[in-house]
């Protein structure tokens, strides 16, 4: 950078405590015992605040650090006397040195964040891979829930293969045999849809066109919580059982 018109190497020190971007004024004490006792002869500096960094995972903090040297601005500041101010004006790249004496090849903000997506994409594709080579259950039981239905539905999923099955639904009261659709979407979302067949049997509103669909979500605990709505709007959701071996 440049300081008062003078090309300078210029190299900070940043600490996982320190919030870089909030300071606050902190009053120097006097040598002189007198001096110290009157208010505005009392000399203050900005300090920043003190984070609680048990939990600061080092990609969050390269990337404040990295922030931080990109984005803040630089003004007010003075020597170490602190009576000349200085004027700074940005030239180059930040690069970081070093992290706890580990060198770090001069990392600028445009490379760490092109790095920190490639991993998180690695990640993914990791979680998937994991997630796709578990077996799922030939049959598995599921609970339902639907408005206005006031008697219980047997019902169970059939995967044909990792990303796709039926569903089949019995309703109990009236034999009818209800078919659906399953698809996982991804390793944590998809999709299913339910059909009834026509019955005069049922209640008014469910006489004719009873069907359903909606999102799902596997849980971390390998059962799916379904959500959605009949044709009506009456809210239908499922839970399973583990859907793995």
């Amino acid at each position: 950078m440049r300081v008062n018109d003078k090309l300078i190497d210029q190299k900070f020190v940043y600490v996982s405590k320190h919030n870089f971007f909030k300071f606050t004024k902190k009053e120097i004490e006097n040598k002189n015992f007198f001096l110290n006792k009157i208010s505005f002869m009392k000399k203050k500096i900005s300090v920043p605040d003190i984070l609680n960094d048990t939990n600061l995972e080092l990609n969050e903090f390269l990337e404040t650090v990295l922030d931080h040297c990109v984005y803040s601005s630089m003004k007010n500041i003075k020597d170490l006397v602190g009576k000349k101010k200085l004027i700074l004006k940005p030239q180059g790249e930040c690069k970081l040195k070093y992290i706890n004496y580990v060198p770090q090849n001069s990392l600028t903000l445009k490379e760490f964040t092109k790095s920190f997506e490639k991993s998180k994409i690695a990640k993914k594709q990791v979680n998937i891979k994991e997630k796709n080579s578990k077996k799922l259950k030939d049959n598995i039981n599921i609970y339902f829930y639907w408005k206005n239905v006031d008697y219980p539905i047997i019902a169970k999923i059939e995967f044909d293969s990792n990303t796709s099955g039926k569903i089949v639904a019995n309703l109990t009261r009236t034999k009818d045999k209800c078919d659906g659709k399953i698809s996982l979407k991804n390793t944590n979302n998809g999709e299913w849809s339910l059909s009834c067949p026509d019955n005069k049997k049922r209640k008014f509103q469910f006489r004719k066109k009873m069907t359903s669909s909606g999102t799902l979500t596997i849980l971390k605990d390998n059962t799916i919580n379904a959500l959605g709505k009949d044709l009506r709007g009456n809210k239908v959701k499922f839970i399973s059982e583990d859907i793995y071996e």
